[in-house]
């Protein structure tokens, strides 16, 4: 929001590799997923600047909280959300071989959900390093419960609808869909 978008950039990569690192995922997952969120950011990016009338690869820019200037990270979220479900929604589905609209719109509700709540706090952020750059690490405790409270829920919904020793479609799900078609 505030930073020149290298910044950005550096601190999406540095934390993808270290959370990667942490969960021993392949060479080629940690691969994917630094390419993946560098072009996520840059989209964003691409987007917030025209809104926010700030140049794309300018430098730090003070973040003035007046309303109307949500805009522009309000757009930048949305475009991080889509652009990031459609390159993760692309490969599930060529690994899975599953439609990719399917496996789309299967994980959207979990990402809008996380997307949403961080993006409201992105501004908080942005004021936070403005005002107090070594308090950011406080906002660390809100994002970590935000993500898990939206994978436990959608964790929930599945449970609630799948077998748990065969990862099938239960009777509910089946009679919903029944339903629904």
């Amino acid at each position: 929001v505030v930073g020149p978008v290298s910044v950005a950039l550096l601190a999406q990569a540095v934390a993808v590799l270290i959370d990667d690192a942490i969960s021993r995922r392949p060479r080629v997952k940690i691969a994917f997923n630094v390419a993946q969120y560098t072009v996520t950011v840059m989209a964003a990016h691409t987007a917030y600047s025209p809104v926010a009338n700030e140049p794309v690869f300018g430098p730090y820019n003070i973040f003035d909280d007046n309303p109307l200037e949500l805009g522009g990270p309000l757009v930048a979220a949305f475009v991080f959300l889509l652009v990031n479900q459609a390159l993760v929604s692309t490969v599930v589905s060529l690994a899975s071989e599953q439609q990719i609209r399917t496996v789309f719109v299967q994980d959207l509700r979990f990402q809008a959900m996380t997307a949403g709540v961080l993006s409201i706090l992105a501004p908080v952020a942005a004021l936070v390093v403005q005002a107090q750059p070594l308090m950011l690490p406080m906002l660390i405790a809100p994002v970590a419960a935000v993500y898990n409270s939206a994978r436990l829920a959608v964790a929930m919904g599945r449970q609630a609808s799948h077998d748990a020793l065969t990862g099938l479609a239960n009777r509910e799900l089946f009679r919903e869909r029944a339903v629904k078609a």
